[in-house]
């Protein structure tokens, strides 16, 4: 009999850490099946965004970086590859085939929901997010109160629904911003619907934020302040709880501040991670 290969193994090979780049070839193919299609469509995203992220930080550290196979392939069909079409053509796949509309596959609605919120959302805008931003965060959370055994699922799932829960925070934040007058009344039923959204997934992903070993968790959700607090302060104190030491999460956590500011936070929260590691926490 073979032995059993462990799992850290197999992710330490280098053959089994290369991105698959260039064009997404089954999604650009229309007879393939759509949930493969959709898959495709969205790995595409990924690996352009990591890609476009790794040539902005070449550039600011003054190096310089080659387009990858991945980026020349969006760069020559702009209009078709660019992330926020892909998934906005994901998502039109998954409403017009009744079989992948179906509750068998909301993970993937999930998904597809956060990748909208993330490409389209920014929360440097005082919380003024579009009608279908909100809508993309407000699915994905309602989504995970109601099945939270979804956080389970393979991939990004759990990291990409904690930051769902940062951006829904950065938008209360902007609404609060604004003081009660200047809400008009859809907004202000928006601001006290959120608030409950948010207060239900905190709970959730919390949860679920304890079960896990410190090298897995991402942000933990901190809590509404209660009582009063003035226009000028923030509702939820983001950053306030244990951050996710992935720098790609932390760039949710710390929109709209400095630099060096979030460099010295997110050392804190990696520096905090190898205490739990050893037995501190």
């Amino acid at each position: 009999a073979h032995a059993c290969i462990p799992c850290s193994s197999i992710a330490r090979d280098p053959k089994n850490q290369m991105w698959m780049q260039g064009a997404p070839q089954i999604y650009l193919n229309e007879d393939a099946r759509p949930l493969s299609r959709i898959l495709d469509a969205l790995a595409c995203v990924v690996r352009t965004c990591c890609d476009q992220d790794a040539l902005s930080k070449s550039k600011e550290s003054g190096a310089e970086l080659a387009h990858s196979h991945t980026i020349t392939a969006v760069m020559e069909k702009f209009d078709e590859l660019y992330p926020r079409n892909l998934v906005k053509n994901a998502f039109a796949m998954l409403s017009q085939h009744e079989v992948l509309s179906s509750a068998r596959f909301s993970g993937l609605h999930l998904i597809v929901s956060a990748f909208s919120a993330f490409i389209s959302a920014d929360p440097k805008n005082d919380g003024e997010y579009s009608d279908s931003q909100v809508q993309s965060l407000l699915s994905v959370a309602v989504t995970i109160i109601e099945q939270p055994q979804l956080l389970y699922q393979c991939g990004p799932t759990y990291h990409a629904v904690s930051n769902c829960a940062v951006l829904l925070a950065h938008m209360i934040n902007g609404l609060h911003a604004r003081g009660e007058g200047d809400l008009n009344e859809a907004e202000k039923f928006l601001f006290g619907e959120t608030i409950d959204t948010f207060c239900s997934l905190r709970k959730v992903l919390n949860m679920h934020y304890r079960r896990l070993p410190a090298r897995l968790r991402c942000h933990e959700v901190p809590q509404v302040r209660r009582g009063f607090v003035p226009y000028h302060a923030d509702l939820i104190e983001i950053g306030s709880c244990g951050i996710c030491t992935a720098k790609s999460c932390q760039s949710f956590i710390f929109a709209g501040c400095s630099p060096a500011a979030a460099e010295v936070a997110g050392d804190g929260a990696r520096r905090r991670q190898r205490d739990r590691a050893a037995g501190v926490e």
